[in-house]
């Protein structure tokens, strides 16, 4: 699976040291999360994802480049048509944004920035059964949008920590469901539409050099999407539609920077 060879990749080189300049940086690192989807009326999933994360920061002449990567794999409980518990879950989100550098005579630097971000979340419930007896199935979100933020760098907390933070809203694009119910017997696969929604994020970065190219980062942060139902789709002799669904993700990131 290609999502698995990305995250492999990250974890090869999560202890290799980057060379970079004074205005670029890379953070690399692993993160944990509490996340609850649900279609409200419907279902809830809940669960916890650990995973790994890398940024790429570029500063020049007042320009910004940032590139953000994330992989997390965790296990989903289910209440809806019965229950289910541990259903596997991923979750690949790939995002670059172009920003304008402004530094505040206070010391801050703050970046206001636009971009182009990728979310393909995978909850696989195939062959698993609920306590109501109902099949489960894999199923694929897909969200294409535009994150718009600003991130602010270099606060100072005391002498040894830094302080930073981000904080985004994101303009849903397009959304694609995939359903795969042909492996349900008497039953076809579903593609689904979704072109509503959005989403917002925030993050603070407490950051601590270990020497003068590398420093730790501690990172909470928070995300929450909100996407209305799809269009229509039959299946089976029936019609299905994805519903109106909201996620909520609390987490806590450990990241090096180089």
């Amino acid at each position: 699976m290609g999502t698995k060879v990305v995250a492999l990749m990250f974890l090869g080189v999560s202890s290799c040291t980057f060379a970079a300049s004074a205005n670029h940086s890379v953070k690399l690192g692993i993160y944990a999360s509490s996340i609850t989807y649900k279609e409200p009326s419907v279902m809830t999933e809940k669960g916890m994802m650990t995973g790994l994360k890398g940024q790429l920061s570029l500063h020049n002449n007042g320009q910004a480049i940032l590139l953000d990567l994330m992989y997390s794999e965790g296990d989903m409980d289910y209440d809806g048509s019965g229950k289910l518990t541990n259903i596997p879950d991923s979750i690949l989100e790939v995002r670059g944004m172009l920003g304008r550098d402004l530094y505040l005579q206070s010391g801050y630097r703050v970046t206001p920035y636009i971009g182009l971000g990728y979310r393909n979340l995978n909850d696989n419930s195939k062959d698993m059964i609920t306590t109501t007896n109902r099949v489960g199935y894999e199923r694929e979100q897909v969200y294409w949008y535009s994150p718009l933020g600003i991130e602010i760098q270099n606060g100072t907390l005391n002498g040894s920590w830094r302080l930073g933070a981000r904080l985004e809203y994101d303009y849903f694009i397009a959304g694609r469901n995939h359903t795969y119910l042909s492996s349900v017997p008497g039953n076809n696969d579903l593609h689904l539409k979704q072109n509503r929604g959005s989403g917002y994020r925030m993050s603070v970065d407490f950051t601590r050099a270990l020497s003068s190219i590398t420093a730790v980062t501690i990172q909470p942060f928070y995300k929450y999407w909100n996407v209305k139902q799809s269009d229509t789709g039959r299946s089976g002799g029936k019609v299905y539609v994805e519903p109106d669904n909201n996620s909520t993700e609390w987490g806590v990131g450990l990241l090096l920077s180089f």
